[in-house]
């Protein structure tokens, strides 16, 4: 049975797709108690398909990352 930081990390990893999903509607929503860190997500301009997005609770960052190619 996956712990609640493992469902918490299943839905950071799902909060970074954004650039391929329409504004909020499809947009996986941050876990209870994490909050997402201002300015974290950045999407290459490049277009290498690469996003990263962070999130903090407490003394804990997760950084979440794709690439969407």
């Amino acid at each position: 049975m996956a712990t609640q930081f493992e469902i918490d990390c299943a839905l950071m990893a799902g909060c970074v797709y954004r650039s391929n999903r329409y504004e909020n509607a499809n947009w996986f929503p941050v876990p209870n108690g994490w909050s997402e860190i201002e300015l974290s997500h950045m999407t290459d301009s490049n277009g290498s398909g690469f996003e990263a997005v962070s999130f903090k609770s407490g003394n804990k960052i997760v950084i979440s990352f794709c690439r969407n190619r």
